[in-house]
């Protein structure tokens, strides 16, 4: 339980978040953690002028995200408007789609400007099984996949996952699950 714990913290204090005192840290509340924060950062618009922002339309259900990109579906597209923001003033790190996943997934991330990235796949224990991206890339939409196979080739154990983008010394990690 140690790992689990050590990576639960991870994930909170790369939000700058809460230091966990329990000795077996639920891995919910460092995702939810996480989440919060990735909503607080990129609810900067209000795109239909209802006065809520567009995080909160979507999160409670009055506004429709469909493509799951942080913009109400009624404000894109020919009669939407525009969004003179980037769509993320931050570095975004979506969810793998799709999840639970065999034998291959998708990993989608945005950066608002070009920067050093790396990409990495985790066990749930902790241990670093494979390196997705570490290289520099330009500001915009990225897709890595991920074929469930560690850095020597070899497939990997069904089980969870956690996948962790560093930018620019800030970190953000979702999970995963491969089924085989």
């Amino acid at each position: 339980m140690p790992a689990v714990r050590s990576l639960a913290q991870a994930l909170a204090d790369s939000t700058g978040g809460t230091h966990f005192a329990s000795t077996e840290p639920a891995l919910d509340i460092a995702e939810s953690i996480v989440e919060m924060v990735m909503t607080a950062c990129s609810a900067f618009t209000d795109c239909n002028a209802n006065g809520n922002l567009d995080e909160c339309d979507i999160a409670s259900g009055i506004s429709a995200d469909l493509d799951e990109n942080g913009v109400p579906d009624e404000c894109e597209g020919p009669s939407g408007i525009a969004d003179p923001q980037p769509r993320y003033p931050v570095v975004h790190l979506g969810q793998n789609t799709p999840n639970p996943f065999n034998p291959v997934t998708s990993i989608r991330f945005d950066l608002p400007r070009g920067a050093p990235v790396e990409l990495f796949v985790f066990s749930a224990d902790g241990r670093r099984v494979a390196t997705l991206a570490n290289d520099w890339l330009p500001a915009g939409n990225h897709e890595v996949l991920w074929r469930g196979r560690d850095d020597n080739g070899r497939s990997v154990s069904s089980g969870v996952y956690f996948y962790r983008l560093v930018v620019q010394g800030h970190s953000l990690t979702k999970r995963m699950v491969l089924l085989r």
